[in-house]
């Protein structure tokens, strides 16, 4: 009995433990056996992971964007350890490889973008470098406007009715030469009168065709490609800002004449052109987003409001661009990188062939159109107006397009009023 006395609480805790294994194995917790099971199960499926990933090959991935699938086993270069030194290496190599790539790419993206967008006038941007270059700058600019018109368009214009009087009375001298005289009376008179009737009321029709024959697309000079109505008369000299505003829209004209030119470069007349007639050419002379009207006036001081909106910042690609999803289905708007314009133009053009003036706008060129519209045309309205299209269906297109401008190459052109609009920077000096 001492020896129970003295080890009294070493017995109670062995009965203790008796009594709590007897009841994990007859009354066992709620719970218990599944939460083990399911962590026992959770570690065998780390170990899975662990397992294939030490059993994975590695490969090498393959940096060229042409062919992105294509890798080589680490293996197979004698590289069983992941990532080891050399493939660090590889990595950096790739990297710098890749920011080559895109340095290129930004690069291709300016010379494409600035191709064909040369000043109108040298010297003329940011300012005039004389008086003589200001005060001969819209008839130069018309100059290369017509050169665009007539040079690589091959456009025309129906024949007036001037014109067709003017062949008529030439057809009514040349008849005059069959009329016989007897005793000074026109014995045969009636019947060459007749003649000249039955030929002259033909005479519209011939002219029309050989006007549709001589011309690749109808481009009425007094209704579309025009001087911008803002440059002054010759003889005044004009602001800088509105020198940069018709060489803006005569960029945009460029590249819209160019794809025009584009889609009718296999025909021969208007019959065999896919686009028939220009009707319209708008360029507002306005950013998008439209910043301040008063300073666009040029000159006029940005309002705080603007200029705590603008960024200021050099072009820089690697910049992310601001979110215009609220303003354009294209989210563009201006920014630091690149200037949005918009602009709409309306052609006639075979039905069958707008997918193709639509590819002609985007290829190579800074375009894209937001909105479309078609009309049907009647070509038997369009012959009583003189205009020749040949049999194949016509519409009207009517397009809203934008088109962007990088700043990398535009911010040496900007007068000071445009850069101050834009809270645009002054351009780098050249190295």
């Amino acid at each position: 009995m001492d020896i129970v006395k003295k080890n009294i609480p070493s017995i109670i805790c062995g009965v203790i433990a008796i009594v709590a294994l007897v009841a994990v194995f007859l009354w066992p917790l709620d719970g218990y056996y599944e939460s083990l099971e399911t962590r026992t199960a959770e570690s065998a499926k780390a170990q899975g992971r662990l397992n294939a990933l030490v059993r994975k090959q590695r490969r090498i991935p393959n940096p060229n964007p042409r062919d992105p699938g294509s890798s080589e086993l680490l293996a197979e270069k004698g590289q069983p350890v992941y990532p080891s030194k050399n493939v660090i290496d590889f990595g950096d190599a790739a990297k710098k490889l890749v920011e080559a790539q895109s340095t290129a790419m930004y690069q291709s993206a300016i010379d494409i973008n600035q191709r064909d967008h040369g000043l109108v006038v040298g010297g003329s941007l940011p300012i005039p470098l004389s008086t003589p270059i200001a005060l001969g700058y819209r008839e130069l600019l018309l100059k290369e406007i017509d050169n665009l018109r007539i040079k690589i368009l091959g456009g025309g214009i129906p024949p007036t009715p001037e014109v067709i009087k003017t062949a008529s009375d030439a057809l009514w001298i040349a008849m005059q030469k069959d009329i016989i005289y007897v005793q000074n009376e026109p014995v045969n008179l009636p019947k060459v009168q007749a003649r000249f009737q039955k030929e002259s009321a033909l005479l519209p029709e011939k002219i029309q065709k050989e006007a549709a024959a001589s011309a690749k697309i109808y481009v009425d000079p007094t209704k579309v490609l025009l001087v911008p109505a803002s440059l002054p008369p010759d003889g005044k000299v004009p602001d800088p800002s509105v020198i940069w505003w018709a060489q803006v829209e005569f960029w945009v004209t460029t590249d819209v004449v160019n794809a025009i030119a584009a889609t009718n470069i296999d025909s021969k007349g208007v019959v065999d052109s896919p686009i028939k007639q220009i009707h319209s050419l708008v360029v507002p002379s306005t950013f998008f987003p439209e910043p301040s009207a008063a300073a666009l006036a040029g000159g006029a001081e940005v309002p705080a409001a603007d200029a705590e909106a603008a960024t200021g910042a050099a072009p820089d690609p690697t910049v992310p661009l601001p979110d215009g999803s609220s303003q354009a289905p294209t989210k563009r708007v201006s920014n630091s990188l690149f200037d949005v314009i918009h602009f709409n133009v309306a052609v006639d053009i075979e039905a069958d062939q707008v997918p193709r003036f639509l590819k002609a706008l985007a290829t190579n060129r800074f375009i894209t159109v937001l909105n479309m519209d078609l009309s049907v045309v009647d070509p038997q309205l369009m012959q009583l107006a003189g205009y020749v299209y040949g049999p194949r269906p016509v519409v009207t297109l009517h397009l809203e397009c934008e088109e962007i401008f990088l700043r990398h190459w535009t911010l040496k052109y900007m007068p000071p009023s445009i850069r101050k609009l834009l809270g645009a920077p002054a351009p780098a000096a050249p190295r």
